[in-house]
């Protein structure tokens, strides 16, 4: 019995030595593992959207940031007229809006390093640019694109542009305040209502005191204010809100004039302001009425 049973024991531990698996360190082959994922060139990175992206925004600001470093060579090349640079910057403007806001801030931003460095040669391109202002009315709702007009225009922000006088007669040909009053048109978006209508009270807080008020003038005249009053009655609640305020922000420059000339003088228009009215001396009661008075009063 015992003979028979040592064959079956003998098979049976064969067998359960067979079922036993080799280790992952046996028979282990290197082309078994997977190559790596192959990296992308530095020419499809680029052309991807996420690079297309970031070149997008990573130019520009660099841009922006060696303009405003005022490196001479670098600002006079651009500035030189017989180079395309010019023409290539002030193309950003001509895009119909929106644009982008980021892009913008960096735009503003290379054009105030070009005036810093020699405003006589930018504005001299700004003004014989056809069409810029009103490619800037046109995107008048970016904040950057507003002050850029008003820093340019009579808000001295920028210390070396010294032809404020001059770039406002300039505007003013171009019909700047008219522009920017069939901004506050019902036709146009809360956000342009909203920037036309601070740029045009900004006119009538800072020009009034300048020594060009063509802008002023221009604004208060009657056919500016017969504009704003059909823009304030012609429906919409954003165009008469920016509306009035352009007006109320007119009435209360005039009283503020006509007072301080009262308070302190003014030796060229003191005429133009109308004297007080005489006072009245008071009149004697009549002869038959009779007067209550305390008997007991000492």
């Amino acid at each position: 019995k015992k003979e028979n049973d040592s064959p079956n024991s003998q098979e049976s531990s064969e067998s359960s030595s067979d079922d036993i698996t080799p280790s992952p360190t046996q028979g282990f082959n290197q082309n078994d593992i997977p190559p790596p994922p192959a990296q992308p060139s530095r020419l499809d990175e680029f052309n991807s959207e996420i690079g297309q992206e970031k070149v997008k925004l990573k130019y520009p600001y660099l841009a922006s940031e060696i303009i405003n470093c005022q490196i001479p060579q670098i600002l006079d090349t651009i500035l030189d007229i017989n180079n395309p640079f010019l023409d290539m910057l002030f193309d950003f403007i001509e895009q119909p809006p929106p644009l982008n806001a980021v892009l913008t801030n960096y735009w503003r931003s290379c054009v105030v390093g070009l005036v810093r460095r020699n405003s006589n040669v930018i504005l001299t391109y700004i003004k014989s640019r056809k069409n810029l202002l009103s490619s800037l009315v046109q995107h008048i709702r970016d904040q950057s694109i507003m002050e850029l007009v008003i820093a340019l225009g009579w808000d001295p922000a920028i210390e070396e542009l010294k032809e404020l006088d001059e770039v406002a007669d300039w505007m003013y040909s171009e019909q700047l305040v008219p522009k920017l009053i069939a901004t506050l048109s019902p036709d146009r978006t809360p956000d342009e209502h909203s920037a036309a209508s601070y740029t045009l009270v900004d006119i009538v807080a800072k020009t009034s005191r300048s020594t060009n008020l063509v802008l002023f003038h221009n604004l208060a005249s009657a056919e500016q204010i017969d504009a704003l009053m059909n823009h304030m009655f012609a429906g919409n609640r954003s165009s008469l809100l920016e509306s009035l305020s352009v007006l109320l922000a007119l009435l209360h420059h005039y009283p503020n004039v006509s007072a301080e000339k009262q308070q302190f003088g003014d030796e060229d228009h003191h005429q133009d302001i109308p004297p007080p009215p005489p006072q009245e001396p008071p009149s004697a009661p009549p002869e038959d009425e009779v007067t209550n008075t305390n008997p007991l009063a000492t």
